[in-house]
């Protein structure tokens, strides 16, 4: 027997070795490990299992859709054992699975026509007989059929394979930068997105700036050396418990709230380091905080607004007048907003498309065009809302979080840029402001004053100085003659 058993067990290795090199290929899944689980298993669960622990073994990857079927204990199982695995083996998994991915669409595109001609051979007849077309108008109808859904299964293993790509991107726990958020598609970065809140995986991204969104205590954290000011928003604390939490969390900062302007709770709490800035509250209200901020090491000067707009329509026109107000104090100096508006400015920022407030857009939109702001140069998540954190694919997404600058505020501090990083446990994402310490100068942007258009002699200035020769590709010509024009209407 003892004989027998040590067979038993040198054969089941052999085994495995034999599946990996026989079905090592495209069709290499788990659906067709399935046939060789041992035909004295009974238990269909065990069998899965058994299934799960050869297919790490020889490195072969689970399908996702597959995976889903199984009942709750098994995907459980299964995330179990991968969670366990080492990085550098997840890796491997996942560079395997890309090329059978790669391998699944070159063999697709290379059979296409082959393909598609044998079902259209096969479905002809039905087709006449159903449609009353000739035998030709029958087989073109069903070959073009049959070409759509192959066009189609070979971009969902694509897409497949994008989304492998970004898995193999979280391996690395780098941030997302421009350039790589470049090479992406939308369909990647959603499911970047997607995977981020399911994983949680961004506790540790946090760079230097400005804090927009946050819970009080898990995703501010302050201790001094991470930035140089934050803002709370939506603290949902009684004021009674003001002061002992801003105390937790902000520490040897300085602070201040506006629990005293608010009806219920405190909406907005700041804080600041004081050895980098120096920062004056100048103005405080329900929704609304108005600070002057002066950079210690290069004596900069701006003012900043932090903000958590109502959802109630009788109350939202207040914030309007509070900035357009402020805008008497600012003048002609740097001025940034930041916060939580609850509200779009325009269609695409909405996972929808559409936009479901057209009154409190247009609001928003002509209080932004008076006060002359405009959006800063961003990365990170565009859409910063998220209706079901934990489920956001089939929740509403929305852009209700911005940070914007005057002109002013951009032509001084040319190279900074605001960041929305990940969620964390709240629904919105943390949003950061970089003021980098190098002061960059912003080109100024081609523009002129309206009425100048209106003098007799503007069209003849136009036509003569932009229809000078220039040689060059169409948008060196385009730039040139916009520079040219530049030194006339300014």
């Amino acid at each position: 027997n003892i004989e027998k058993n040590q067979k038993e067990k040198n054969n089941e290795g052999r085994n495995v070795k034999f599946i990996a090199q026989r079905n090592f290929n495209t069709k290499n899944t788990f659906s067709v490990l399935a046939k060789y689980v041992d035909e004295n298993t009974t238990n269909e669960e065990q069998g899965i299992r058994v299934n799960i622990d050869v297919a790490f073994e020889i490195g072969v990857p689970i399908d996702e859709e597959e995976a889903q079927k199984w009942p709750q204990d098994l995907q459980e199982y299964y995330r179990d054992k991968y969670a366990r695995m080492e990085n550098g083996d997840k890796r491997k998994l996942l560079l395997n699975k890309i090329r059978i991915l790669e391998e699944d669409v070159r063999s697709r595109r290379d059979n296409i026509k082959a393909k598609c001609q044998k079902l259209a051979n096969e479905g002809v007849v039905y087709e006449m007989e159903n449609s009353g077309n000739t035998r030709s108008q029958a087989y073109g109808v069903v070959y073009d059929k049959a070409y759509r859904n192959e066009l189609a299964m070979i971009q969902d293993l694509i897409v497949k394979r994008q989304c492998t790509e970004v898995e193999v991107f979280m391996l690395s726990n780098l941030p997302l930068t421009d350039t790589v958020r470049e090479t992406w598609t939308d369909e990647m970065f959603e499911y970047y997105q997607g995977k981020v809140v399911k994983s949680g995986q961004n506790r540790n991204t946090i760079n230097k700036g400005i804090i927009l969104e946050g819970t009080m205590h898990d995703e501010v954290g302050c201790d001094g050396s991470a930035w140089n000011m934050c803002v709370v928003v939506e603290t949902r604390l009684k004021k009674k418990m003001v002061n002992k939490a801003c105390e937790n969390v902000f520490r040897l900062w300085n602070w201040v709230s506006n629990a005293t302007d608010c009806n219920k709770g405190c909406r907005l709490a700041v804080g600041w380091d004081n050895n980098v800035i120096d920062a004056n509250l100048l103005a405080s209200h329900d929704q609304v905080m108005h600070f002057e901020v002066r950079i210690i090491n290069d004596k900069r000067k701006f003012f900043i607004s932090f903000i958590y707009r109502e959802n109630e329509p009788k109350n939202r026109l207040k914030l309007w007048e509070y900035l357009s107000d402020h805008m008497k104090v600012v003048d002609n100096h740097p001025w940034v907003i930041m916060g939580d508006f609850n509200v779009i400015m325009y269609a695409d920022e909405h996972s929808k498309g559409s936009i479901d407030n057209y009154h409190g857009v247009k609001e928003f939109r002509g209080c932004m065009e008076h006060l002359n702001m405009e959006d800063l140069a961003m990365n990170g998540f565009f859409l910063t809302w998220v209706q079901k954190i934990k489920d956001p694919e089939n929740g509403i997404m929305k852009k209700l979080d911005k940070i914007m600058g005057n002109n002013e505020f951009l032509d001084q501090f040319g190279s900074c840029y605001a960041t929305f990083l990940s969620y964390i446990t709240s629904d919105h994402c943390p949003g950061l402001l970089t003021i980098p310490d190098v002061a960059v100068k912003r080109k100024k942007s081609f523009r002129f004053m309206n009425f100048l258009a209106d003098k007799k002699e503007f069209h003849q200035l136009v036509r003569e100085n932009w229809n000078e020769p220039i040689n060059g590709y169409a948008m060196f010509v385009l730039v040139k003659r916009l520079k040219g024009m530049k030194k006339h209407l300014i």
